[in-house]
């Protein structure tokens, strides 16, 4: 695209923008926000991690949808709510080369509390919080601790589900993050947990540890007000050749 279309075309959406309108190239698809579409950009940036670390794995629903578009993978699974343990052995009856570790992943070992009055929530806590929840004692590890014990090879992606509680997790998985390419995360817009963080904040302690936010799919609007309530960001490796990119168009072939 040349320099004189790019900037007609800028010219132009700027104008449309009143009545809700903009120009897109012949031929282009709407971006989708969704996991399954989030996995495929991913997989077209040919990262080589060979191990998949999910925390707050549920029962391993979402390495499922990774292991179908991105497969030959290594799992290390770990998950506090004891009701998706029978889910997870079936997980790793599909998928032999899994290590499943029934505990909640913090700074360091030991115990922690463990909010699980939603089957498909849940938050660890050194302490119980709030007016509500059925907080129960569970084991403690580190991620640095599985990914030591389990033998299996980096680089690594980490995911976490883990709301609110991500912060501790990371400062368990120093090690480990200097060998991990990519880290899928769910942030918050609001201050869900004492150990929260917002995602502006989040994502500027992301830089300080050497990635950048790539993407994002599945944002949720709270039903209440229709507030941002939360998304999943993906990141990468700050040196990647995307960051160096400082435009809206790529250059011209």
């Amino acid at each position: 695209m040349s320099l004189s279309t790019t900037r007609f075309r800028q010219w132009a959406n700027r104008q449309l923008m009143r009545t809700g309108y903009r120009l897109i190239r012949t031929g282009a698809q709407p971006l989708q926000v969704t996991l399954e579409s989030a996995l495929h950009r991913l997989a077209g940036r040919a990262p080589q991690f060979r191990t998949v670390i999910d925390v707050g794995a549920s029962d391993g629903r979402w390495s499922r949808q990774l292991a179908a578009v991105l497969p030959g993978k290594n799992f290390i699974m770990i998950e506090a709510q004891p009701i998706h343990h029978p889910g997870l052995e079936r997980y790793k009856a599909c998928f032999p080369d899994t290590r499943l570790i029934q505990a909640a992943a913090g700074r360091d070992g030991g115990e922690l509390f463990f909010d699980a009055s939603d089957p498909w929530g849940g938050v660890a806590a050194e302490s119980p919080h709030g007016s509500t929840g059925s907080w129960i004692r569970v084991p403690a590890t580190t991620i640095d601790r599985e990914v030591a014990a389990s033998g299996f090879p980096g680089p690594y992606l980490i995911k976490l589900d883990t709301h609110g509680y991500e912060t501790p997790i990371l400062e368990g998985a120093s090690a480990t993050l200097g060998s991990t390419e990519v880290l899928v995360i769910e942030c918050y817009n609001f201050d869900v947990a004492p150990s929260a963080q917002r995602f502006p904040q989040f994502c500027l302690q992301m830089e300080r540890l050497g990635f950048r936010c790539i993407d994002l799919f599945d944002p949720m609007h709270r039903p209440a007000d229709g507030a941002l309530w939360q998304m999943d960001l993906v990141f990468m490796k700050a040196g990647r050749p995307e960051f160096a990119v400082n435009r809206y168009d790529p250059p011209s072939a």
